[in-house]
C-alpha cells in the first residue's frame, strides 16, 4: 500500500486527506474494468500504522509543489518494502495475478516470488482524458535509478496513447484552441499550479503519433516546450512531422540553456512564462535556427547546402504560396543567397514529395454508410452523449464521409463548448447537400439505445471502414513496388500496413 506524504501533527487534516492513493484510485481504475475490484469507498482511508513519507514531501516542497496541488493530483509515496502494496491488497481481496495484469506487481525471473513493483519512489498517477487512473509513474528518491520508473503497458494503460495532466487540462486547451506540451511530470505541475491550465506532458520525447491525434480532439494549435538540451531540441524537430501530418499551427518556445518549465516559472515566475509564449517563434524559424547552430559558420557553399537541405522539406510543405514567398525570401537573406535559387530548390523538393508515399487515401463515397448514420443519429437525439464522444474523435476519423461536413461541424462547436442539434446543423447547410442527409436521418428511426458503448460501436465501425480501406490501397502499392523492385517504398508501406493491422485488432476487442 503507498502512503501518503507524512508531515507533522500540525498538519492532520492534509494527513488524513493524503492517504492510501494507490488502494483507492488503482482500485477505481480497475473497477470499471475488472468486475471482481472492491467499491473505492471501502478503502479510501487513513493508514495504520502509516508509513513514513517525510523525505518525499520535504522533496516536492523543495521544488515548490504545494500541498494542495499535492492532493489534487493525488501525489505520493511508496513504501521501500518488497511486497507492502501486495500484501495489503490481498488482505482486501484482490488477486495477485489481477494486479500483476495491472502493473502494480512484478514477477521475480524465477516465477517464484512476486513483489511490488514501485519502492521508495515519490508516485504520480497518470490518467486518461476522462480521469480515470490507469497507470503510475515513480521518481526514485536519492541516486536510484532508473530515476524515473513507469508502469508497463496493460490493457489500461498504452503510453503513446495517452498525454500526462490531459483530463485536468483539456477545458483549458478547449478554451484557449492552444496547447502547450512539455516533458515530464514537474514540467507540467508547476506551471499549472500556477494557473498555466492548458498544458500536457509528453512523458519524455518520444512523442508519437497517437499522442498528436489525442490532442488534435481539442485543438489544432500546439506550442512544443521541451527541455533546452540537445535531446530537447532533437525531440521537437521529430514533433514537427507528426503535428504538421495532423494539420497543426505548430510554434517553438525554447527557454535559456539549462531551464526546464518547471524551473524557469519557479526561478523567475509564472507571468514571464506567460510573455514566452507569447513570443514563440515559428517552427520553420526554429528549424532554420537549429540547422543554422549545427553547422556554425556559413562560410562555405557546402554548409550553406547543409542548412537548406534541412530546411526544404518544412518549406515544402506549406500549402499556401504567398506565405511560401515570404519564408523563401526571408530564409535566403539569412543564407545569403538569391531567392530565385531557393524557390527553385523547394519546388523540387515539392515535386519529390508528391511523388512519394500519399497521404492516408480517403475513401470517396456519396452515401452514408450505417456507421456514421448511426452516430450523427445519436450525438443528435441525445446532445449529452457528445461531451461524451467528441473527445474520442479525431477529424481523421470522418475523412472521406459523405457527412464529414457535418461531423467537422459538430466537433467545432464541441471545441467552443457549444451543443450541436439538428436545427444548427439546418441553419449552416441551408442550400447545400448536407441538409438532405440532415433531412433524410430525421425520417429515419432513431435507434433506442442511447448509451455511450453504442455510440463508440458506431464510431468504431466508421474506424473500421476507413482502416479497411486503407489497407486496400497500401496492399496495391505493395504489388507495384514490388514489381519496380523499390525497396525502400516496400519497406515503407509494409511499415503502414502492419500499423493498420494492429489497429484493426485494437479496434476488435473494443
Amino acid at each position: 500500500m503507498f502512503s501518503s506524504l507524512r508531515c507533522s501533527s500540525s498538519t492532520s487534516h492534509f494527513r488524513k486527506r493524503f492517504v492510501c492513493w494507490l488502494s483507492a484510485t488503482a482500485s477505481r481504475s480497475l473497477r470499471s474494468r475488472v468486475q471482481k475490484m472492491p467499491r473505492p469507498g471501502r478503502i479510501w482511508k487513513p493508514c495504520v500504522p502509516p508509513w513514513p513519507g517525510k523525505g518525499a514531501l520535504a522533496y516536492l516542497e523543495g521544488r515548490g509543489v504545494t500541498r494542495q496541488t499535492m492532493g489534487r493530483f493525488q501525489l505520493g509515496y511508496s513504501p521501500a518494502g518488497g511486497d507492502v502494496l501486495l500484501e495489503w491488497l490481498r488482505k482486501k481481496g484482490h488477486t495477485p495475478q489481477t494486479l500483476e495484469d495491472c502493473g502494480l506487481i512484478k514477477r521475480s525471473e524465477d516465477g517464484r516470488r512476486q513483489y511490488d513493483a514501485f519502492r521508495g519512489r515519490i508516485m504520480f498517477p497518470i490518467t486518461d482524458a476522462r480521469g480515470r487512473v490507469i497507470a503510475f509513474g515513480g521518481r526514485a528518491m536519492g541516486e536510484a535509478q532508473p530515476k524515473y520508473l513507469n508502469s508497463p503497458e496493460t490493457r489500461l494503460y498504452n503510453k503513446s496513447r495517452n498525454l500526462f495532466g490531459l483530463s485536468f487540462s483539456r477545458e483549458g486547451i478547449k478554451s484557449s484552441d492552444l496547447a502547450i506540451l512539455v516533458e515530464g511530470y514537474m514540467d507540467f505541475l508547476i506551471p499549472y499550479q500556477f494557473g498555466i491550465n492548458n498544458i500536457v506532458a509528453s512523458l519524455g520525447t518520444s512523442l508519437t503519433a497517437q499522442q498528436v491525434k489525442l490532442l488534435g480532439r481539442y485543438t489544432r494549435e500546439v506550442v512544443v516546450c521541451y527541455d533546452p538540451d540537445s535531446a530537447g531540441i532533437a525531440a521537437t524537430q521529430r514533433s514537427l512531422d507528426l503535428f504538421l501530418d495532423e494539420d497543426f499551427r505548430v510554434k517553438i518556445l525554447l527557454l535559456p540553456e539549462g531551464q526546464d518549465p518547471d524551473a524557469f516559472v519557479r526561478s523567475v515566475g509564472v507571468e514571464e512564462y506567460r510573455n514566452r509564449l507569447r513570443q514563440v517563434v515559428s517552427y520553420l524559424d526554429f528549424v532554420l535556427e537549429t540547422a543554422m547552430h549545427s553547422q556554425g559558420k556559413l562560410d562555405t557553399p557546402r554548409s550553406k547546402v547543409q542548412v537548406m537541405n534541412q530546411v526544404l522539406p518544412y518549406l515544402a510543405k506549406l500549402p499556401n504560396a504567398v506565405e511560401r514567398s515570404e519564408y523563401v525570401s526571408r530564409f535566403a537573406s539569412r543564407l545569403n543567397i538569391e531567392d530565385r535559387l531557393l524557390l527553385a530548390e523547394v519546388r523540387k523538393a515539392a515535386q519529390q514529395r508528391n511523388r512519394r508515399l500519399p497521404d492516408e487515401p480517403v475513401a470517396v463515397v456519396t452515401s452514408m454508410k450505417r456507421g456514421e448514420r448511426r452516430l450523427l443519429q445519436l450525438l443528435l437525439a441525445n446532445p449529452s452523449l457528445q461531451a461524451q464522444i467528441l473527445p474520442l474523435c479525431s477529424s481523421q476519423d470522418f475523412h472521406g464521409l459523405a457527412t464529414e461536413r457535418i461531423f467537422a461541424a459538430i466537433q467545432e462547436r464541441f471545441r467552443k463548448s457549444a451543443v450541436t442539434t439538428f436545427e444548427d446543423l439546418h441553419r449552416q447547410f441551408a442550400g447545400e447537400a448536407e441538409q438532405a442527409l440532415l433531412a433524410q436521418m430525421q425520417m429515419e428511426e432513431v435507434p433506442e439505445d442511447h448509451s455511450p458503448d453504442t455510440a463508440e460501436s458506431a464510431l468504431n465501425a466508421i474506424r473500421k471502414i476507413r482502416l479497411d480501406s486503407y489497407k486496400q490501397e497500401i496492399q496495391s502499392k505493395i504489388a507495384e513496388a514490388s514489381q519496380r523492385s523499390d525497396d525502400e517504398m516496400l519497406a515503407r508501406l509494409m511499415e503502414q500496413r502492419i500499423q493498420v493491422d494492429r489497429d484493426l485488432i485494437s479496434l476488435s476487442r473494443k
